[in-house]
């Protein structure tokens, strides 16, 4: 409980911070915290590719599992397009 009251302050203070900056800095200062937080580019994997894989989607935002999802998708052959939505509705039927 102490913790989340302490992560409870720590946000209200961020919120306060922010709108006492000028509103014309508030949008950019807060896409600079956003860039800061993203996962950025999938590294290349040589090992275990699927568990670099989680390891990156773990840390992606929303944004960039909607990018790279769909980017790769789109690149992949029909049979693995075929492949991948089948994977996707048995993992939304679990």
């Amino acid at each position: 409980m102490i913790h989340n009251m302490r992560r409870e302050a720590k946000a209200h203070a961020l919120i306060e911070a922010l709108m006492s900056c000028d509103p014309a800095d508030r949008l950019p200062f807060l896409e600079a915290i956003l860039h800061g937080l993203r996962a950025g580019m999938p590294i290349a994997a040589f090992a275990q590719i699927m568990r670099e894989a989680n390891f990156w989607a773990e840390n992606a935002s929303r944004a960039e599992l909607k990018a790279y999802g769909a980017a790769a998708f789109a690149h992949m052959p029909p049979e693995d397009q075929d492949a991948f939505r089948a994977f996707i509705s048995q993992e939304r039927a679990a």
